[in-house]
């Protein structure tokens, strides 16, 4: 079901209208002293792709307050229009300052790789719109909230009463995933629809979301409808990270294999070569790396970062360009799966630099 009605948080009065941070059926309180008689749609010029927003009156509330909603956006050329797409899990992650049966307070904090991606993202001024599934209860909910607070688009989110919110226990290196039978790894490929891929310029995935579920036969489909809409398709495969969430580090490496040449740019740590590769040297697995469509890898050492095309590398310190920010960059440069393999060094050291 999509995310609408009872389950939709409140909205503070002065969130923004901005880009496709919006939501399905959400309220936006315009203050004016004087509130007209006769209460009509308003539109409202927006940024980007948008041409405008059409935005119907509702009722006047105490104070001069007048409520409105947002009924429809109306496009200059059609389509949704977000920067980054990211399709994974949220679940509520309660961490601990020891391990987890040692203690007994936990903090809650908003959990899982598209999550955390798209709050990057939209903390450095991108629009990122997360694909997830969430229980239909009051952790989902709590998620939900606390994700638009940080400015991410939660429009693409799917809630379901037939599954519980993930939970997950962190604390001193240990994670203890409750996520089997919940919400996020229910999300199937028949709950996805092409149109928010069409107005993207990136489509974002990582491996927790890969296991064995509804979730990895969507994220396939996802990856079609990236391909065919011209978005990049960006893999960070974090196995370290997501090997917690896996029954077995073996298939969770499998799989990623399976997936490295349906990208047509990978984000690479030096753990993700060991585990794939057996080393750490990047030169060692290069060949293999340039398959299928990938066509770009930035690879992340300790202290440095390197960007490589088929043809051309470039190099820079390492300091703090997270694959957000990198991400955020090729963005604004608006360049598209076809000019990867004409990349020059020194739009690669833009990249990185």
């Amino acid at each position: 079901m999509p995310f609408s009605g009872p389950l939709q948080p409140q909205l503070p009065s002065s969130f923004p209208i901005r880009g496709a941070d919006f939501w399905r059926s959400a309220q936006f309180r315009v203050y004016t002293k004087s509130p007209p008689v006769r209460l009509d749609p308003i539109i409202v010029p927006a940024r980007g792709p948008f041409h405008s927003v059409r935005i119907c009156p509702g009722s006047v509330a105490s104070g001069g307050q007048i409520v409105y909603t947002v009924t429809r956006f109306l496009f200059a050329e059609g389509g949704v229009h977000m920067s980054v797409l990211c399709l994974g899990e949220v679940w509520l992650e309660l961490n601990a300052a020891t391990a987890p049966e040692l203690t007994e307070t936990f903090r809650a904090q908003t959990g899982g790789w598209g999550a955390g991606f798209c709050r990057r993202y939209a903390a450095l001024g991108g629009q990122a719109a997360l694909l997830a599934q969430l229980g239909a209860d009051p952790f989902g909910r709590k998620l939900a909230a606390q994700l638009a607070r940080d400015g991410v688009d939660c429009s693409l989110l799917c809630f379901t009463d037939a599954f519980p919110t993930p939970v997950v226990f962190t604390g001193a290196d240990t994670a203890l995933p409750y996520r089997a039978h919940t919400a996020g790894l229910a999300l199937g490929p028949e709950q996805l629809e092409a149109a928010p891929f069409r107005g993207a310029s990136a489509f974002c995935f990582s491996s927790a979301g890969l296991v064995d579920s509804p979730l990895r036969l969507a994220h396939l489909k996802a990856l079609a409808a990236a391909r065919d809409a011209g978005a990049l398709c960006c893999y960070l495969p974090r196995l370290a990270q997501a090997a917690p969430y896996w029954p077995q580090r073996e298939a969770l490496c499998q799989t990623a294999l399976q997936f490295l040449d349906r990208a047509d740019v990978l984000f690479l740590e030096e753990s993700d070569l060991l585990l794939l590769f057996g080393s750490r040297e990047l030169r060692t697995a290069l060949f293999a790396l340039f398959t299928g469509h990938v066509q770009l890898i930035f690879f992340y050492k300790k202290d440095r970062i390197l960007a490589f095309t088929r043809s051309v590398m470039a190099s820079a310190a390492k300091k703090d360009q997270s694959p957000a920010l990198v991400l955020y960059r090729m963005e604004k440069m608006m360049l598209p799966v076809s000019s990867l393999p004409r990349l020059k060094e020194s739009e690669l050291n833009a990249l990185i630099g």
